[in-house]
This record gives structure tokens, sequence and C-alpha cells, in this order.
């Protein structure tokens, strides 16, 4: 019998400052250890950099598989019971534009976006400590694993559903105040492909997030001279 997620679990995220290593542990070790409570999982097969040597592999496997459906996807659907699957996904989703995971209701539990460096995911409590001993073997620390809603002391999240066939996922502003006074906000988006047409578009629609989010990023400098800006989750 498989496990269910339901409201069990509480949403982490990486720090802003975790090393590539640390991103890539922390995003291969939530899925596997949500592995049993995992129903679907879909992986962009694009990356914004050139896939390394250790996953061209894994890139050939994939395009192969969409190349069969003749479908204009660039959106594998891999099933996490599958031993053959779960290498997939581990091996491309660190360094793919885009990845989500469901559970068996339907809900999304795991995200990893922009070539690794927008990840969260709904963890229990013996899935957080899993993942926090894979971010210290690859060298983080376990305080790179960080809640989602209270990232850092002095920060202020607004973070709203995106419901829909475009885009469905969510978007937050985060605003939080450094030891010396700086004023930095976040834009952070969480992103999966929607249905139909819209699944197709879904590199089109990460690249629109990026541009709005700069809109907004400028639109703030004159009434908050001196603030930092941070477009930290593409996507």
């Amino acid at each position: 019998m498989r496990a269910t997620s339901r409201d069990d679990g509480v949403w982490f995220t990486l720090r802003d400052d975790a090393s590539k290593a640390a991103q890539e542990a922390a995003i291969r070790a939530a899925l596997s250890a949500q592995r049993d409570r995992l129903e679907r999982v879909e992986i962009d097969v694009l990356s914004d950099d050139e896939w390394p040597g250790e996953a061209c592999a894994a890139v050939r496997v994939a395009e192969a598989r969409l190349a069969a459906q003749r479908r204009r996807s660039t959106s594998l659907t891999l099933d996490p019971r599958s031993d053959e699957d779960l290498g997939l996904a581990m091996a491309l989703a660190p360094h793919s534009i885009g990845g989500s995971a469901t559970d068996d209701t339907g809900a999304l539990v795991w995200d990893a976006n922009d070539t690794g460096t927008s990840a969260a995911f709904r963890l229990a409590s013996s899935e957080v400590a899993a993942v926090r001993a894979a971010v210290e073997r690859a060298g983080g620390g376990r305080d790179d694993v960080v809640t989602l809603v209270s990232h850092h002391l002095g920060r202020r999240r607004l973070g709203y559903d995106v419901v829909g066939a475009t885009a469905p996922g969510e978007e937050a502003f985060i605003v939080h105040r450094e030891d010396d006074g700086t004023v930095i906000l976040t834009l952070r988006s969480l992103t999966r492909p929607g249905r139909g047409l819209w699944r197709v578009l879904f590199p089109a629609i990460l690249v629109a997030q990026r541009l709005y989010r700069r809109r907004y990023l400028r639109a703030l400098v004159p009434t908050a001279p001196g603030a930092g800006q941070q477009d930290s989750a593409d996507g």
C-alpha cells in the first residue's frame, strides 16, 4: 500500500547562497525520499546550460522517448515507481529548466526549475532528515535546507496559487531586510507545465515569466532607491 501525502509535510527550499552541489543533492534526495508517495513526475528535456557529461546518456534516452511519442513536446512524463524512470528524473532534474512531481491526490509536492536554482519540496519530517543528510554529504550544511515561508528573519512573503491550464503552480513576492538594513525583493515562481497546447508552449511561458519579473523589479526602483533586487526563482 502506497503512502499518501494529503496535508502531511511542510514546504522547504534551499538558502539563496547554497552551493550548486548542495542544490543538486537536495533536488535528488527530495525526489528519492518522496518516491513512495509520488504518482507522476514531469521533466522538461531542456536546459539553460549545456547538459553535463554525466547527464548525456539520460538525455538521449529521454529524447528518444519523446520522439517515439510523436508529440511536439519537451516535457517527459515519468513513473516514479519505475527504477528506470526514477533514474532518468534524478539525472535530468538538477539541470532541467523545469520539473515537477505530484502525489496520488494530484497535489504538487516537488518542484525544481531553472537549471536547479529554484527548487521547493513538501517534506515530511523523515524526508527532511534525508534531504539534509544528502546536502551535508555534498559539502553543504544542514541549515542550507530551510522552510519556504520563513526563509530569513525579517522576511515577509505574499504567495498565491496559480490555477488554470496555462502554467499551474505558485508565485510569491518576498521582501527581507539584511542586518545592514539593505532591503531585498525576491520574486519566486514555482511552475509546472499546463495541459494540451500549453504544455508545448511551456518553454515560452518561462521566458515570459522572466520578462515580467524584470519589469516588476524595474517598476520598484524609483520608489525604493538603493534597495536590492533578486530574481532568484525562475519558472
